[in-house]
């Protein structure tokens, strides 16, 4: 059978010195090819066909972290299609696997979480102003049933939940809704599903919850609230079945012990490729992983999904919640993740190990210098620890609870003030569609291209400083 790959540059000769499970099977990782697929799997899907196969994102996946920049740019790509100035829309390439590890039944996302999220984020929108017209037009209730059907396809699974859950409930973190077709990786889960569930079951979130899927969809609603319901039937038409995938299943039944069938690896080196010589034309279709997303993979990559998924409640998710704690009480609730990165930053300074590499962290091209740096001190603490004989998964571990230790009270004492990216919006003069409003002011990332608010001190998508 003809395989489909995905070839990369070469890497470093790995480090000699003791490292966590990640970095080992990293190392080990074919230079040449990241993954393959079947020829005559790879094919072109649209948006309606993949929600039908329903999709999961792994514990693994970075927080859903698009802002207005790309909610703007892909809604302008839909309006496109739907006045009709283009007949159809590519959204890249979507790699995914259906028959790996704790798949159940579902598409396992490894590449297109971003692009796949936000658009039934937008179909939520349309459902949401649907909603809310159903008394006085009648195509109004149609579209809005459809769209329910899209985004929630187990009817029978979302009346049972609705008949166990009175209006206001507070959806927990973590919490999975097997009847919707998308289930978004861990920390996102709350406030997603708070987006796409139908208006009458009125769900609230815990007062510090992740909230940027709900703000997505507000900024879709905010945007399209004085489009005619015909406009709205050609937008959600337009999403659905014109807007396209490059559908590119993985293939793990090869047994082959070289990270082209690891879902951690090619989920950072797929990372790595798309920062680098296979990033998007347009800066505005993506938002590059910091050092923060690359390190919590590095950390919860040492162990299996359901240990994984345990260390990520229990020892970074704290991490995370105090962050953002910091973010809100600094009134830049947009920063969290910069606030992370100086986290790390004082946690690499305050610690007593040294690392004896020699890569020059002038090669990094992904993660930037921060996430260089903490790699290294990782593999130092690591052969420092006297447990000398505990499995590496051990070691790593007691790192996650030495970073929470130093982590929490710092972030909580935090008078650091990084300030919050904003992003630009774009529009279209010829659409039917409302245009966004264009913001002024911004200071665009030199490396990444990521549109900053002008008082940014570095950037939120990359974390590399600014002049």
């Amino acid at each position: 059978m003809a395989q489909v790959c995905t070839p990369i540059q070469d890497m470093d000769n790995p480090p000699t010195r003791p490292m966590p499970a990640f970095l080992q099977r990293l190392a080990a990782a074919n230079s040449k090819i990241i993954c393959t697929a079947k020829g005559r799997d790879v094919r072109k899907l649209c948006v309606a066909e993949l929600l039908v196969q329903r999709l999961r994102i792994p514990i693994f996946q970075r927080r859903y972290c698009w802002c207005e920049d790309q909610w703007g740019t892909l809604l302008s790509d839909a309006r496109l299609v739907a006045d009709g100035t283009k007949s159809k829309h590519p959204l890249g390439r979507l790699t995914c696997v259906g028959n790996g590890p704790n798949s159940n039944g579902r598409l396992v996302v490894i590449d297109g979480q971003q692009r796949n999220t936000t658009c039934t984020l937008l179909l939520a929108a349309i459902r949401d102003l649907a909603v809310a017209r159903v008394s006085f037009e009648a195509a109004a209730g149609t579209l809005a049933k459809d769209l329910d059907n899209v985004l929630l396809p187990d009817k029978a699974g979302l009346a049972d939940w609705l008949v166990n859950h009175a209006c206001g409930d507070t959806l927990s973190e973590g919490e999975t809704l097997e009847f919707a077709a998308l289930i978004p990786t861990y920390c996102d889960r709350a406030a997603y599903f708070a987006a796409v569930l139908p208006p009458c079951a009125t769900v609230t979130l815990n007062a510090g919850e992740w909230q940027r899927p709900m703000e997505a969809k507000n900024f879709f609603r905010k945007q399209l609230e004085n489009c005619s319901v015909d406009c709205l039937l050609s937008l959600a038409d337009a999403v659905l079945h014109k807007l396209e995938w490059l559908f590119f299943p993985l293939n793990l039944d090869g047994d082959h012990a070289d990270g082209t069938e690891d879902l951690h690896i090619i989920y950072e080196r797929l990372a790595e490729r798309d920062s680098t010589w296979c990033k998007p034309t347009r800066s505005m279709e993506f938002a590059s992983m910091g050092a923060a997303d690359f390190v919590r993979n590095l950390l919860l990559g040492s162990f299996e999904e359901a240990d994984a998924i345990r260390m990520y409640r229990e020892r970074w998710l704290p991490i995370e919640q105090a962050a953002s704690a910091a973010a809100r009480r600094q009134m830049h609730g947009g920063a969290a993740a910069a606030i992370l990165e100086s986290m790390l930053e004082a946690f690499l300074a305050a610690q007593t190990e040294q690392s004896s590499t020699t890569r020059q962290q002038s090669q990094v091209t992904v993660g930037g210098h921060l996430y260089a740096r903490f790699r290294q001190w990782l593999e130092a603490a690591l052969a420092a620890d006297e447990a000398a004989l505990d499995h590496v998964t051990a070691k790593v571990a007691r790192v996650l609870c030495r970073l929470q230790d130093f982590a929490v009270p710092h972030l909580e004492t935090s008078n650091s003030s990084m300030a919050k990216a904003s992003c630009r919006q774009s529009g279209n003069k010829s659409s039917p569609f409302p245009a966004p409003i264009p913001q002024m002011g911004k200071k665009r990332c030199p490396r990444c291209s990521f549109s900053n608010q002008r008082s940014s001190l570095v950037c939120t998508a990359c974390m590399m400083l600014l002049s």
